[in-house]
């Protein structure tokens, strides 16, 4: 083989090469993009889910449940209440009364049940909305309730840490006793 057969050989393997490593990484960069904007499965870690609800042409008035504290300090909610009313509200105390109702991806929400600046204490669902009954300030529940319109939209009811077991909702009682409102 002459010097420049030689030559030519190790060219083309030297651009097959190249061209490998650029399509590799063409695909590496396109499954990150997509991870990326596409969406997905973003569930919250930590959070219970049941099935997707549309809410599409519903209005779903609270309903009042009564709260227990059990003996480990944890205010029990019935999860077959919260799937059976679709939103609760749970009197736990005069100034932190809880709610529980379900995003449109399942996700339940256990929240403080108070629209900060209008200091409205209830709510309903009305076309895929969680509507404060006060001010009708309107926050997404299609979208991790971001804030749709009205005057409190940067303020939808604050969320409380909870666990499900057996059953209940488990919420931590030292947690809503320490709550404070964000204005």
């Amino acid at each position: 083989m002459s010097k420049k057969e030689e030559f030519l050989k190790q060219k083309n393997n030297t651009q097959k090469t190249l061209k490998i490593i650029i399509a590799v990484l063409g695909i590496a960069a396109l499954g990150l993009i997509l991870m990326l904007f596409l969406p997905g499965n973003k569930k919250k870690e930590g959070a219970y889910y049941a099935s997707e609800i549309n809410y599409s042409g519903q209005e779903i008035q609270m309903t009042d449940i009564q709260a227990v504290v059990n003996k480990e300090g944890k205010i029990e909610i019935p999860l077959e209440d919260v799937k059976k009313y679709g939103i609760v509200y749970v009197p736990y105390s005069p100034t932190k009364p809880l709610t529980a109702f379900f995003l449109s991806d399942g996700r339940l929400v256990v929240a403080v049940s108070i629209c900060e600046p209008c200091q409205g204490y209830r709510f309903k669902i009305q076309d895929n909305a969680l509507v404060c009954m006060t001010c009708g300030t309107r926050w997404s529940l299609l979208d991790d309730l971001k804030g749709i319109d009205g005057g409190c939209t940067a303020y939808p009811p604050a969320e409380i840490q909870y666990e499900v077991k057996d059953g209940k909702i488990l919420v931590d009682k030292s947690i809503v006793d320490a709550w404070q409102p964000r204005v």
